[in-house]
């Protein structure tokens, strides 16, 4: 199994894309930015890279599980599976020859994709040192699932999986969040066995999720920016019409123009531009907002604000 030419060379559309690739602490990350912002890729590029970390099992063999769950198939199949194939084709062009894609059509879906690493971390070197090897091989598998209408708890049952992705997670109910982190890291199994993990070998597994900026009633904008748990982080991308946008570079110049004209034709188009070009969460509205020019990015103090010594309080 080696790497051939049919892997698309991934570069992050950006610095904070970058951040949440390279966050290994989080029990939950988020990746939220405007649409065209490059979230789909950057978290496809994730299960690769967290897949690639894991630690060997006893056996020498990398084994890494990933489920990435969306609210329905039709829009797995419709917003994910595009991407999904242009990056990693479940056919001879893939970068890896070793390959399965299974089901699909409104169905469960599973890849497999196999390859070789070169070590990295400590303990993988110590492996590939101790079967004499130069390169590892990596076993991992990709399973896409949609929720529907199935209650949580039933919809869960049974998941094995190292890691989760929720794919355009504003549009998944809180539950899937919480209960999905009673079943990550089950895979692979920890002890003695040629398959399993050693318990003394720890391995990082975590909920990825990607999603549009969602309105301020959402459970998201609850945990994420007034609760804020100390396990969790958001990183939120700049607008896509900002000089420090991530992603332009892959975008027509029109991109935005079209995507404010599309919006604005739509009820509420206002708050719809700030959330989906914008990245700034926004109020579910009948009627007009009192301040239509607040932006979080302005208005909002990114950390809590202390008394300024010597400034009189006014109250009105």
């Amino acid at each position: 199994m080696a790497i051939t030419d049919g892997f698309r060379q991934f570069k992050s559309p950006g610095p904070v894309a970058s951040a949440y690739l390279l966050d290994r602490t989080s029990k939950v990350k988020a990746l939220r930015g405007p649409v065209g912002g490059g979230k789909t890729v950057t978290n496809i590029y994730d299960g690769m890279r967290a897949a690639a970390l894991m630690a060997p099992c006893n056996d020498g063999v990398i084994r890494y599980r990933r489920a990435i769950i969306g609210s329905t198939y039709g829009q797995l199949e419709r917003n994910l599976y595009p991407s999904w194939k242009r990056w990693l084709p479940d056919d001879e062009t893939n970068f890896t020859p070793d390959q399965e894609w299974k089901g699909g059509g409104g169905r469960s879906a599973w890849h497999r994709l196999n390859w070789d690493i070169v070590p990295t971390t400590p303990h993988q070197r110590a492996v590939a040192a101790k079967f004499g090897r130069q390169l590892l091989e990596v076993r991992a598998e990709f399973i896409f699932a949609a929720i529907g209408d199935l209650v949580v708890e039933e919809f869960m049952r049974g998941f094995e999986p190292t890691d989760l992705w929720l794919f355009e997670a504003d549009q998944l109910p809180e539950s899937v969040m919480t209960v999905g982190a009673t079943r990550i890291g089950r895979y692979p199994a920890t002890g003695d066995a040629p398959d399993a993990v050693p318990l003394d070998v720890p391995f990082h597994y975590y909920i990825g999720m990607d999603l549009n900026s969602p309105d301020t009633d959402s459970w998201f904008y609850e945990t994420f920016e007034e609760k804020k748990p100390a396990t969790m982080r958001c990183y939120a991308q700049p607008s896509g019409l900002a000089p420090n946008a991530e992603n332009r570079k892959n975008l027509r110049p029109d991109y935005y123009d079209n995507q404010i004209e599309t919006l604005m034709g739509q009820r509420n188009g206002k708050n719809l531009v700030r959330r989906m070009v914008h990245n700034q969460y926004a109020p579910t509205v009948d009627g007009q907002p009192v301040y239509e020019a607040y932006d979080d990015s302005t208005h909002l103090a990114q950390t809590p604000l202390a008394p300024l010594k010597g400034v009189e309080i006014v109250m009105g």
